[in-house]
């Protein structure tokens, strides 16, 4: 096969082994350009010409057809070694292509065989299964019988035996040894309960052996309704016991429930706080961006008019007043904290926002200091931004209280500020 492929791919080759003809096939027209014409010449020459320009003629072709053996030899040879090159890198090739094959083919032989295997233990593990699985449910179907139809005798067994206890419980409750035996055969009949699941033969053995007590009980019992009267006795009294407890119990838990109610309102109260701080730290900021806005002078100015406007519409000075919530104290403030206004507070009405200012809460107190550090911050950031001067910082540290006093008490969330504002 590498020879007929080589034969096909070469042309030349076969060329060459015929006899040589006047132009080489494999040289072609761009070796012998003139081929054609000089043979056509020649033969003019052969039938016209004399015979010495034949001779010169013939010398001339003849060294040329030299020229042309030794060019095709020498281009013969070289298709011959790569003809042979080609067909050893053909052979390799195949053979490596065939031994390729072979292991391909072994190796799908080989997993071939191992799936038919694991496909059949896969089947033969999976009938297995699912006749296990068959057992499996008939069996828990029949355990499932099986433990309906103990449950249902259990149950009456055990219903029968309560009925019969009940009647008796007041009677045994005075004999100290017959209630001793009681309970060890409850316990008894409890234990046999458990394992009658296990042996039914048991159970019925036992059933038999507590009719037979009942019989005996049942005698015992024209013995012992001579204790009735006093066993009637004792259970009115450990009933009206039971009732005290009861009644004890009922106004625990209403005592409870008034407590779980002050708790819930304490923390609504304490959410109503939490919402008013927001909303304050919120004014505020608003009240700081409105006085950034502003002009400086002008800003000073609207600011003191606004402050005599105030003190003088009421008297009650807010700003003090949440000075002395700040403080913690009940006093009134001193006199240089206090702005300059033509009235001043009497007596009475120091002693009145004296004794609002106590009332509020120490928590309430806490969040008016928390806000008037919050507003010294302010006013130290702008005093390091240089927009304030002396004069208008005192201006406003003097009115950011006032103003948080006036907005707690149109807010009306803390308690304490709704006396003040009222």
């Amino acid at each position: 096969m590498a020879t007929t492929t080589a034969s096909s791919m070469y042309p030349e080759e076969e060329t060459r082994r015929t006899p040589f003809p006047l132009t080489p096939p494999a040289l072609g027209d761009e070796f012998y350009p003139f081929g054609g014409e000089r043979q056509q010449s020649f033969v003019g020459d052969v039938v016209a010409g004399d015979v010495e320009s034949e001779d010169a003629d013939l010398r001339v072709l003849l060294q040329r057809k030299e020229q042309d053996l030794l060019l095709a030899a020498e281009l013969g040879k070289m298709l011959l070694e790569r003809n042979e090159e080609l067909s050893r890198r053909y052979e390799e090739l195949a053979k490596e292509h065939t031994e390729t094959m072979e292991h391909l083919e072994q190796e799908k032989h080989e997993l071939r065989r191992h799936l038919e295997s694991g496909r059949a233990e896969f089947e033969t593990r999976v009938t297995e299964l699912e006749a296990d699985l068959g057992a499996a449910r008939a069996q828990l179907g029949q355990q499932r019988l099986e433990q309906q139809d103990t449950s249902r005798e259990s149950s009456q067994v055990v219903l029968d035996m309560s009925e019969q206890n009940q009647r008796l419980v007041e009677q045994l409750s005075q004999v100290s040894q017959l209630e001793q035996q009681l309970r060890e055969e409850l316990s008894l009949l409890r234990g046999e309960h458990r394992t009658l699941a296990l042996s039914s033969a048991e159970h019925a053995a036992r059933t038999q052996s507590l009719q037979a007590e009942n019989l005996l009980l049942q005698e015992w019992k024209q013995d012992l309704e001579r204790q009735t009267h006093q066993l009637r006795e004792e259970n009115e009294s450990v009933q009206a016991l039971v009732d005290t407890l009861h009644e004890n119990l009922l106004l625990l838990r209403k005592e409870s429930h008034e407590k779980e109610l002050r708790m819930q309102l304490l923390e609504a109260e304490a959410e109503e706080l939490r919402a008013s701080n927001r909303r304050l730290q919120h004014q505020v900021k608003e009240m700081k961006e409105e006085i950034r806005l502003h002009d400086l002078d002008t800003s000073v100015n609207s600011i003191q008019s606004e402050i005599e406007n105030s003190l003088e519409d009421a008297p009650g000075a807010p700003g003090q007043a949440l000075k002395q919530m700040v403080n913690g104290t009940g006093k009134a403030a001193p006199a240089a904290t206090a702005p300059k206004n033509p009235s001043r507070r009497s007596e009475e009405e120091e002693a009145e926002y004296a004794k609002r200012v106590l009332a509020l809460s120490h928590q309430e107190q806490d969040i008016l200091k928390q806000k008037e550090m919050e507003i010294v911050k302010l006013q130290d950031q702008e005093r390091r931004d240089g927009i304030g001067t002396g004069k208008n910082l005192t201006g406003t540290r003097f009115h950011e209280p006032a103003i948080i006093a006036c907005c707690a008490a149109e807010d009306g969330s803390f308690p304490g500020t709704r006396s003040l504002a009222g």
